[in-house]
């Protein structure tokens, strides 16, 4: 039987949470450049991975609740709209799960948008 240590374990999360920022850097980039073209490439990579700690704090993994939680962070510009006190309470707390309440927000904004958009 293959046995992995404890050390191991630990360079496999570090390199996917590397992994992981740089396809949120790149989706940045490509998806909103609108709302991070004022960032270098250093100022983007430290924001998104201030952001995907501030995800993985409030439970949050999956690769799409990830997407949507960054993107939403970089939709908001420099107001980060999970320090919000109203944003952490609704994404955290007994008996909530924080990706579906993301996805549930993202759905949220874009229905204003669309709103809108559409007089």
């Amino acid at each position: 039987m293959l046995k992995i240590s404890e050390e191991q374990l630990s360079a496999i999360e570090v390199a996917r949470g590397e992994a992981m920022r740089q396809s949120l850097f790149e989706l940045a980039r490509e998806s909103f450049a609108e709302c991070v073209e004022h960032l270098d490439d250093d100022a983007l990579r430290r924001r998104i991975a201030e952001d995907h700690a501030a995800a993985l704090e409030l439970g949050i993994e999956s690769p799409q609740a990830l997407i949507e939680f960054v993107g939403l962070s970089l939709m908001g510009g420099d107001v980060r709209f999970y320090r919000q006190p109203e944003a952490r309470d609704y994404l955290s707390g007994p008996g909530v799960d924080p990706e579906h309440r993301v996805h549930r927000l993202l759905l949220d904004v874009q229905q204003i948008a669309l709103e809108r958009m559409d007089p």
